[in-house]
């Protein structure tokens, strides 16, 4: 793999800032220094990420900093619109400027994860966009969020450009060793890695957006309102940097670590579809796998490399009569080693944590159980979750309720549900087997999970506690977990 010319070839001058030139010229009328300043979003941004169309867009949403937006507004050919209860904007021509539109962040809360083109022109994330549509949601919103999926998920489309890709990549660099960075593959292995990390974080949650999206496949319908509470991409940093330090422990070489990176942050990115026992043919795993092969292979990675990627990914698939993961006793020690860094969360301080993200997650999730005791919930009161903060206050608050599953109220009170699916992860948590060749784990910490896991799921059961007191009382048991066993 010639990465360098490889690298050069995709993000080079054929990148989306090359064929938007158009964007520049739109953005004339702002001046220069305020071209350079102003945030392209909505539509556009969408557009510009991917370097052609995916919608045509009549007019260009910009966010400006407050000082900007009032000095364009005396300016002549600017009128102001206001939208009651929501903003207000300015227009000239197609272009339409704001300071904050609706639940979307401000103007320096998207600079920190905008990309810029070629020409300079600041550029809202995807992540930024993507969630934005996710939380209002009117038609065109619901039509720009199944335009994204598809494009991010269609392993017949190349990687995005380095230079969407940007802070992707230093976060990837962050958590890789230096032997691996200095190997002559790492720029391209690197770029595969971010790309994986680009579509989890985008459709799933961000970290630096904090809000977690919907999960939406086969299998969980949009009616669904699954929220990726667990599956998102908020821990894909720590993954990243515990799977490192696993490899260290192996003896891994170089090109492994970066490969192992890549199918780590490729692991989730397909989510939605069901297990391989119900969709034997398009499970999640097998999807994500297929979706790493073909990124890897167009970005010129040898086929056995890219076979072994796939092989890895697929190896953290989960079978539910067993309790096992595919590649728990594979022959390759880094299959064993992407399975084993998927669980490494039971063996973590934050443990508790991280079962509270999960509930919520299940309870509205097809593929955990059909009654979807949370999930029909939320749809009979139109609800929506973008947090778990938000997942666990909507449980307080229909503790009691009993949504209607076949006609007839459900046999659980949400609350039932979410003590008896938080409880029944104890015995997961304290007798769950790692890969043999696994070295993070940590028997003693998962028996206290499971015992604090029980006691809280008691409480529950009883009402002695509500879910959000579950939480703090979670994150006081994860404090109490890294003073004794450390970080």
């Amino acid at each position: 793999m010639k990465a360098n010319e490889r690298l050069t070839d995709q993000v080079g001058d054929r990148s989306p800032g090359s064929r938007q030139s158009s964007l520049a010229a739109r953005l004339a009328p702002l001046g220069g220094n305020m071209s350079r300043e102003a945030i392209v979003t909505g539509s556009s941004a969408m557009n510009a990420a991917f370097g052609a169309p995916l919608r045509g867009s009549h007019s260009l949403d910009l966010v400006v900093p407050e000082a900007a937006y009032r000095y364009l507004r005396e300016q002549p050919g600017w009128s102001e619109v206001r939208f009651a209860g929501e903003y207000r904007m300015l227009r000239h021509g197609d272009l339409e400027v704001s300071i904050k539109r609706g639940h979307e962040p401000g103007h320096r809360e998207l600079a920190s994860r905008a990309w810029r083109t070629p020409e300079g022109i600041q550029v809202a994330g995807l992540a930024d966009v993507y969630a934005f549509k996710q939380a209002r949601r009117l038609p065109k919103d619901v039509t720009d969020i199944a335009l994204i999926r598809a494009r991010l998920l269609d392993p017949n489309q190349p990687p995005l450009t380095g230079h969407v890709l940007q802070r992707e990549i230093q976060a990837v660099r962050s958590f890789l060793p230096d032997t691996a960075l200095n190997h002559p593959d790492a720029g391209v292995a690197v770029r595969l890695a971010a790309h994986g990390k680009y579509i989890t974080s985008t459709l799933h949650g961000d970290p630096g957006v904090g809000q977690v999206n919907q999960i939406i496949g086969d299998l969980e319908l949009p009616e669904y309102r699954v929220p990726a509470t667990y599956h998102n991409g908020f821990g894909l940093a720590e993954d990243g940097r515990l799977l490192q330090q696993h490899l260290g422990n192996i003896g891994a070489s170089p090109h492994e670590r970066l490969d192992a990176a890549a199918a780590d942050t490729y692991s989730d990115a397909v989510y939605g579809n069901g297990r391989r026992s119900n969709n034997p043919d398009g499970y999640d795993e097998l999807r994500s796998a297929d979706l790493a092969h073909a990124h890897a292979l167009s970005l010129g990675y040898e086929p056995a490399r890219a076979d072994r990627i796939h092989e890895m990914i697929k190896g953290t698939a989960f079978d539910e009569q067993t309790k096992a993961q595919a590649g728990k006793h594979h022959p390759d020690p880094l299959v064993q080693s992407i399975a084993g860094v998927d669980l490494q969360t039971l063996a973590q301080p934050s443990s508790l944590e991280d079962v509270l993200d999960l509930v919520p997650e299940d309870l509205t999730s097809r593929r955990y159980s059909p009654d979807r005791v949370l999930g029909r919930t939320l749809d009979e009161n139109n609800l929506q979750i973008r947090s778990t903060a938000e997942a666990l206050a909507i449980t307080d608050d229909y503790a009691e309720y009993r949504p209607s599953i076949d006609g007839a109220p459900s046999t659980k009170t949400v609350m039932d549900a979410f003590a008896y699916r938080f409880t029944g992860n104890a015995g997961f948590s304290a007798n769950h087997q790692y890969p043999p060749a696994w070295t993070l784990d940590n028997p003693e910490l998962r028996a206290e999970h499971a015992e604090k896991t029980r006691e809280l799921g008691q409480k529950l059961a009883d009402r002695d506690i509500t879910a959000t007191q579950a939480h703090q009382e979670a994150r006081y048991h994860t404090e109490a977990m890294q003073e004794k066993y450390g970080r």
